[in-house]
């Protein structure tokens, strides 16, 4: 199986109201081939009290097409060429405020704000990202689990600041009223 065919499979029991145990999830991604197509990276959701989760299970190496660049006016962008899709933070950060990102694909934008918390360790930082809003046209944010994938996988991409060096761990989440 490969990943996408587990996200999938994820997706229609979370439509269906019917989320994967934990302990299923940790099956079905121990059953993702990673030499097949592109299996490096598989998210998966579960819905919770706390609102829905997307985490990072990472099967070999991790291979994205997300890099953190630097532009010409010194700022910093996440992008997947091959996707046509720019992540920038645009604002916000200061302490008990989120930060506001531009995520564009393939020329539609959409605009989230994001809480960071961060915990420091000897070995490197553990990330958590909290999406609070997301502005996105309705015909966007009709397929919530793509969307969410995709943001998911562009805030893991920029880490802290356009830079995943230092950083061990790092989870998405959303607020359930997102």
């Amino acid at each position: 199986m490969n990943a996408s065919d587990a996200l999938n499979e994820i997706a229609v029991r979370e439509t269906a109201g019917n989320p994967m145990s934990i302990s299923d999830l940790r099956t079905l991604a121990n059953s993702v081939d990673a030499s097949t197509g592109n299996s490096t990276l598989l998210l998966w959701s579960r819905g919770t009290g706390t609102g829905f989760i997307c985490k990072q299970l990472l099967i070999g190496a991790l291979a994205m097409g997300f890099v953190n660049e630097r532009l010409e006016n010194h700022e910093w962008q996440t992008i997947d060429r091959d996707r046509n899709i720019v992540l920038k933070c645009v604002g916000g950060g200061i302490p008990q405020e989120p930060f506001d990102f531009n995520l564009n694909i393939a020329g539609e934008n959409i605009n989230f704000s994001a809480f960071r918390k961060m915990k420091q360790l000897k070995n490197g930082d553990e990330i958590e990202w909290q999406v609070s809003a997301i502005y996105a046209p309705s015909h966007v944010k009709q397929d919530k689990s793509k969307l969410y994938r995709v943001i998911a996988e562009a805030l893991d991409a920029f880490g802290f600041a356009a830079t995943r060096e230092n950083v061990t761990s790092l989870t998405v989440t959303f607020a359930p009223n997102v």
